[in-house]
């Protein structure tokens, strides 16, 4: 029930979602309550145009990220978890793996899998759809894996989980019966701080890893200050992590 309150909870605070639900009320209202009408328009494309330039989208981005701009990798590592977020199941089949904007959670991963020759490579994710649960990003990423030339004797899967919480629970089952200790956690900048925060909820204590990094704070021109959608995904995948941050304190998740 959560899982399916938090993907709904998420969506309804996207700021389109919240533009064209307030440009629907106001083509409801226009003709009986024309002021209440023109406020609504005028709240809907303001609020559209603020979340949709780079300044706002960094504001929102910066406290996700900056904690974890300074990183570096440990000279030892038992195991690299690599969290998922980053597979189009939709579209994508053995023969052809489509990635998200998030891609650089798998490249880097198996890079640092490549640099620390020793270690296990633990992919975590079974599906976030709430519609289909039949496949599971941490198969297709095993095949980039396996691609990339990562053995397969060095590769762990974790198929069940479906949120970030899970992703460190079953890890954790992973990780113990690997006797695993000393780990690196992969995953996207603004998501690692959720992500730490179940890591550690569940009494394991990762090397943060982050990566995917996309604020720009202070590298701004004229054309910053243009609506762009590459800001408006930004804002979003902001607010997205506030609210998974709420709601998973809300749950006892953090």
């Amino acid at each position: 029930m959560f899982f399916v309150l938090s993907k709904t909870l998420s969506f309804l605070t996207y700021p389109l979602f919240l533009s064209v639900l307030l440009l629907i009320l106001f083509i409801f209202f226009r003709k009986r309550y024309p002021k209440v009408a023109r406020i609504i328009f005028h709240i809907a494309l303001i609020g559209l145009y603020i979340f949709s330039i780079a300044p706002i989208a960094d504001l929102l981005l910066l406290p996700l990220e900056f904690p974890f701009e300074k990183q570096n990798p440990p000279e030892k590592v038992e195991a690299i978890v690599v969290l998922s977020g980053m597979v189009d199941l939709q579209r994508s089949h053995a023969g052809r793996i489509e990635l998200s904007s998030s891609s650089e959670r798998i490249i880097e991963g198996i890079l640092l899998a490549k640099d620390y020759p020793d270690s296990l490579l633990i992919l975590s994710g079974g599906s976030g759809n709430l519609f289909d649960q039949s496949k599971s990003e941490a198969n297709l990423m095993k095949i980039l894996a396996l691609r990339f030339g990562i053995s397969e004797d060095r590769i762990r899967l974790d198929i069940q989980s479906r949120n970030t919480y899970e992703n460190a629970v079953e890890s954790k089952k992973i990780l113990v019966k690997e006797n695993i200790s000393s780990f690196v956690l992969v995953t996207s900048a603004s998501h690692m701080k959720r992500a730490l925060g179940c890591f550690r909820k569940v009494e394991l204590n990762p090397i943060p890893y982050a990566v995917d990094f996309r604020n720009h704070l202070g590298q701004y021109g004229l054309f910053s200050f243009l609506p762009q959608a590459r800001s408006l995904m930004q804002s979003t995948a902001a607010i997205h992590e506030y609210v998974g941050i709420i709601t998973y304190k809300f749950r006892g998740y953090l």
